[in-house]
């Protein structure tokens, strides 16, 4: 099968998200897969520019690269989004990266794919514009609430509308969002699991020096959906404990841990290095703030952190306390995070918290299994 995903993250930055891991097996499995993530524009050149926004510019120019079996592109567009959003001509004639998508399938020897699978709503014009047998839109956010971008939802209502789309929530927030804009049927598959990966220790040798333990670590973006205040509560109760951060521009939060000693702000961690991490840590970390994106989060860190066999403190969201998770802990509010975390650590120290129900419970949800499903439908078809 010829596949293209159409993602609104590239493959080379710091986050390794549902879309590269989907493409990944479904290259394994011998499909032809090509992941377009959301363009570059002249205006991010003038931009202060980070590796990995510099790698994004090295594939848009060099046409694509390949990785871990995929063709990686980064199309160019001539303006970004938030200077084309509000007109749908404009928007198609110079946002649409459906045009360099074509010269890169012309490279390739493709004219058209057996599936498209869109995750990012402002690469629809390019969705429209190319031909495919069968188009999945797999939310995997509420998009309008996450980029506070009401123009998002117009998009996801066009989607909603259409036959053309098969819709797949990541989550039931999720789900039931997509049928309040009008789509007539909505599936329902949660974020996956690399469980292989996780479930083994890794190698220590490249890791930074980490504090003593105990330790409890976070690994993920540390913007607007990220609570601060359930890190400091939980620091300052349990002052024996190490907080470990990782993530991109720690300077967001910098300040906000003045004169915290047992917290550490470790900057971002290369995906390799993650199992090894998460096999030296105590608890993992899911503190959520009350922005209204986080409702409708599947967050792919919960079954990373159980396939490690760790225990997991996250904040409650509805999602969250659906899935009944057993090596998921719950708070309602920030200040609850330092008791609970003293329970995790008692449990785990004890012998009372099971590292193999944890890693049980994340293998069901293996991206392998995932990918499956989404190719399964047209297998059967052309069968």
């Amino acid at each position: 099968m010829k596949i293209l995903f159409l993602s609104h993250t590239a493959m080379n930055g710091p986050f390794v998200v549902g879309s590269h891991h989907l493409a990944m097996e479904m290259a394994k499995s011998g499909h032809l897969v090509v992941h377009a993530s959301a363009p570059v524009t002249p205006f991010h050149f003038l931009m202060k520019r980070s590796p990995f926004e510099r790698g994004k510019f090295k594939c848009c120019l060099k046409g694509g690269v390949p990785r871990s079996g995929v063709h990686e592109l980064v199309p160019f567009a001539l303006l970004p989004w938030g200077l084309v959003r509000r007109a749908s001509w404009i928007r198609r004639w110079l946002y649409s990266p459906s045009a360099y998508i074509r010269r890169a399938m012309r490279r390739i020897g493709v004219d058209s794919f057996d599936l498209i699978v869109m995750d990012e709503p402002r690469m629809l014009d390019a969705a429209n514009e190319i031909r495919a047998s069968k188009k999945i839109y797999r939310p995997t956010d509420l998009y309008a609430e996450m980029r506070g971008d009401l123009s998002i939802e117009r998009l996801e209502a066009e989607i909603s509308c259409s036959q053309e789309y098969s819709i797949v929530a990541m989550s039931r927030p999720i789900q039931r969002n997509m049928l309040r804009l009008g789509a007539a049927q909505v599936s329902m598959m949660e974020n996956g699991v690399d469980f292989q990966y996780f479930s083994q220790p890794g190698s220590k040798e490249d890791l930074p020096d980490l504090p003593a333990g105990p330790r409890a670590v976070y690994v993920g973006a540390l913007d607007q959906r990220f609570s601060v205040e359930s890190i400091l509560s939980a620091a300052n109760e349990n002052p024996g404990v190490s907080f470990l951060i990782f993530g991109p521009e720690p300077e967001l939060v910098s300040s906000r841990f003045g004169g915290v000693d047992n917290v550490y702000l470790m900057g971002p961690i290369s995906y390799r290095k993650l199992p090894a991490l998460l096999s030296n840590c105590d608890v993992a970390l899911l503190p959520l703030s009350d922005h209204p994106a986080n409702e409708g989060r599947s967050p792919m860190k919960i079954y990373e952190y159980g396939a490690a066999g760790l225990p997991v403190l996250a904040t409650r969201t509805s999602e969250l306390a659906q899935r009944g998770l057993p090596f998921v802990f719950l708070c309602d509010a920030p200040n609850d995070f330092g008791r609970t975390l003293r329970v995790i650590i008692d449990q785990k120290y004890s012998g009372e918290f099971s590292a193999e129900i944890a890693r049980a419970a994340a293998s069901e949800h293996s991206w392998s299994a995932k990918a499956t499903v989404l190719t399964g439908n047209l297998n059967s078809e052309a069968r």
